[in-house]
Order: C-alpha cells, then structure tokens, then sequence
C-alpha cells in the first residue's frame, strides 16, 4: 500500500485503540468528506508545484475550508479528539509551514487548530523531516 488514506484507513481498522473513524455510516462520510474538500486543496507546497500560483490559491481554498470547518467551535475535524481528517491535514500543513507559507493570521480558527496539532507529541514524532519527490510528480 501506497497511498497514506488508504493505509491510515487498514491501520484504523485492522489495529485496537481509538477508533480514527467515527462509528455510524453518517458521521464516516461526513470525515471523509472532510479529508476530500480540505485535505485534497492541501496536498501541495507552493515550491513543489508546476505551478505556484494555482498552488497557493489551491492552498487557500483548502485553508479557507479547514478555518470554515471548525467555525461551529470544535477543536478538531473530529470534533474532541483528532482523528483522520486531523491526520491526513497536518503533514501537508508541516510541510507548507517549513516552505514558508503559514496559515494567514485572519484565519484564526485554523491558526488555533494548527498550534494545537503542533503542541501534540504524535506530530512532533512524525512531522515530515525531507521532501524529495515534487508533491504533484505523476500527475
């Protein structure tokens, strides 16, 4: 397995511990529904696009998204508790910071999620060190 969903999913199903996922059918979809419109806006750095413009407006919309997402109060996607929406956004997040390009201050709902998330062990443990392959190679 490849794809880092695909496998965030087998993990959450196939190993015992807090479910990445919530349980009934309703709330899965609405997760994933998540990970499509703001982690796939997300999934590029500026500097590793073909092209930087559509790149950072691509990123703004992703980010405009995650700070919409959270405007009813909760901490994370998954409401209390991070789970895979949370997961699949923070690496893209890491690596856009590290090229330079933090979330804008007037999106403050996703500044706050994104401080939270770097307060977290799990991120500090697993946050991306290296990007050696263009974020859009293949496409």
């Amino acid at each position: 397995m490849v794809e880092s969903l695909v496998i965030a999913q087998h993990v959450d199903e196939s190993h015992e511990g807090r479910d990445l996922l919530p349980r009934t059918a309703k709330e899965r979809a609405r997760m994933r529904e998540l990970i499509a419109t703001i982690a796939g806006k997300l999934e590029i750095t500026p500097s590793h696009a073909r092209d930087a413009n559509a790149a950072r407006k691509r990123i703004g919309e992703g980010r405009a998204a995650l700070d919409a997402a959270l405007s009813d109060g909760r901490a994370w996607l998954g409401g209390d508790a991070p789970m895979l929406p949370d997961l699949m956004v923070w690496p893209f997040l890491a690596l856009q910071e590290r090229d330079g390009a933090a979330i804008p201050a007037h999106l403050q709902r996703a500044c706050a999620f994104w401080a939270r998330a770097k307060e977290r062990d799990s991120l500090r443990e697993t946050r991306p060190r290296t990007l050696s392959v263009r974020a859009d190679s293949g496409r």
